[in-house]
């Protein structure tokens, strides 16, 4: 059975547009969550009113057989040491910029730790992080309008250690589940609903992205 190591993103995308359930549609898949992607899904949103019942929704998926939760003595530690790499990379005016937490960096730990390299993700800083540090730096300078530098050693670290992972999103698995036919029942329009759904919720997916899925899938 193959595995997909999951931050808490995706899994509230797909929370959040009412598609959660169709993970368990994916038969040869085993989802790997971290302690810390628990923490921010299901322990922490259990005790706040506005969350919580997305949170016991979640509770339930993680009582699937299909998901299973990590736990490695060095776990802990190999987070830390790529949050801190990853805390460290941009610097403004001398000062560090904060751009993964805890979730992020324990999904990341987990994969390396289980010699595994997909991770489903939606969130964009994450994301560009394993896929192009060049493009992530001129995406939080637009977002925040800081010239930031970056620390060579610090991405030469990075990107030994995070060159060998793969990113998906949830709407690579929506699109995915859409292809084998599992929505055929449901009316056609589905397809471009639930792109742009999952867009909304917080995926990070263009709208070229999305068009393009529309005319290969169509």
């Amino acid at each position: 059975m193959k595995k997909l190591i999951c931050d808490s993103s995706s899994l509230i995308s797909l929370s959040e547009t009412c598609l959660l359930w169709a993970l368990r549609d994916m038969k040869n898949m085993k989802f790997v969550l971290p302690p810390a992607v628990k923490g921010e899904i299901v322990d922490y949103p259990l005790h706040v009113k506005r969350f919580e019942l997305k949170a016991i929704y979640m509770e339930d998926f993680l009582h699937s057989k299909q998901v299973e939760l990590f736990t490695h003595p060095r776990l802990e530690q190999e987070s830390r040491f790529i949050t801190d790499l990853a805390n460290s990379l941009f610097t403004f005016r001398n000062k560090h910029i904060k751009i993964i937490q805890a979730g992020e960096a324990g999904s990341m730990a987990a994969m390396k730790l289980m010699h595994e390299r997909n991770l489903l993700v939606d969130e964009r800083t994450t994301r560009l992080l394993i896929e192009d540090i060049d493009i992530l730096k001129k995406y939080i300078e637009s977002r925040t309008g800081l010239k930031l530098e970056i620390n060579s050693k610090e991405r030469e670290a990075l990107e030994e250690e995070l060159s060998k992972f793969r990113v998906i999103r949830s709407v690579e698995v929506f699109a995915y589940l859409y292809d084998k036919g599992e929505f055929s029942d449901l009316d056609p329009k589905i397809l471009e609903a639930g792109l742009w759904a999952l867009k909304f919720a917080g995926c990070s997916v263009t709208q070229e992205e999305i068009t393009d899925y529309l005319r290969m899938l169509k």
